[in-house]
């Protein structure tokens, strides 16, 4: 994914003689197709592989048959609230998308609403999830194996702390001289970045309990509290982005 985005982008560019446009479109479609290789590459495997792999789940000690009814039920239970905290996840990004420019506009110019909006979604979010990519590791380790997983949980919560701490420590205290240093040009968004760095630990933290919770086979719970946190989301950003004082920070 990541070299087809940068392959095409770049083509893109050359030849629409720089159209940000036509190259969110590249990379949107770089996305797409990397997807559909990812599943071809799967669906291939199986099919290739698909006599071996019976043959090898029906030599092993746990196998027993099952109806699909059964199969289905038993995937659905699991996969539906994963694929709604997935949902609200991506819900909880867009919140901004939808209310930060038109609460804005109300007391700004539309291109200015838009320069901040811009700071807030391709910067800062940006930089605060990097920790929380390699943190993923330890939100994955605490999801294994039931018979040891408190352990596992304590460990995976430490070092999410050793992760999350230093980050939002450095990012509160350095936001100006990393903005620039990643973007010189544009360096605007130290106050935005240092209170969104507050979030990262906090993030994190939930990151590696959501991963325990489902370890445990409490998968309702990481949705519900993620939907309670896209509500306060919302209305948080419908009260505070339209304070003029306050503006973008409210997000």
């Amino acid at each position: 994914k990541t070299a087809l985005t940068i392959i095409l982008v770049e083509i893109i560019a050359v030849i629409s003689n720089v159209s940000t446009e036509w190259m969110a479109g590249g990379a949107t479609l770089a996305t797409t197709l990397a997807t559909m290789s990812g599943f071809g590459y799967l669906y291939l495997y199986y099919k290739t592989r698909s006599k071996e792999i019976a043959v090898e789940i029906k030599s092993t000690v746990n196998y027993k048959y099952e109806r699909v009814r059964t199969i289905i039920r038993r995937i659905l239970v699991v996969s539906i609230p994963i694929a709604l905290t997935a949902i609200m996840s991506s819900l909880n990004k867009n919140i901004d998308s939808f209310t930060v420019v038109r609460s804005l506009k109300q007391f700004m110019p539309e291109d200015m609403a838009l320069s901040q909006y811009g700071i807030l979604g391709g910067k800062v979010d940006t930089l605060t999830s990097l920790p929380l990519s390699i943190n993923a590791i330890s939100a994955a380790k605490a999801r294994k194996d039931k018979k040891t997983i408190t352990e596992k949980t304590s460990f995976s919560l430490l070092t999410s702390m050793l992760i999350g701490l230093p980050c939002t420590i450095g990012m509160c205290i350095f936001a100006g001289p990393i903005l620039n240093l990643l973007f010189p040009k544009a360096s605007d968004g130290t106050v935005i970045l240092q209170i969104s760095s507050l979030t990262i630990l906090f993030t994190i933290l939930d990151q590696t309990i959501n991963g325990a919770l489902q370890g445990y086979g409490k998968l309702k719970i990481p949705t519900i509290s993620l939907g309670i946190g896209v509500l306060v989301k919302l209305i948080l950003n419908l009260i505070l982005v339209p304070i003029p004082e306050i503006g973008v920070n409210g997000a």
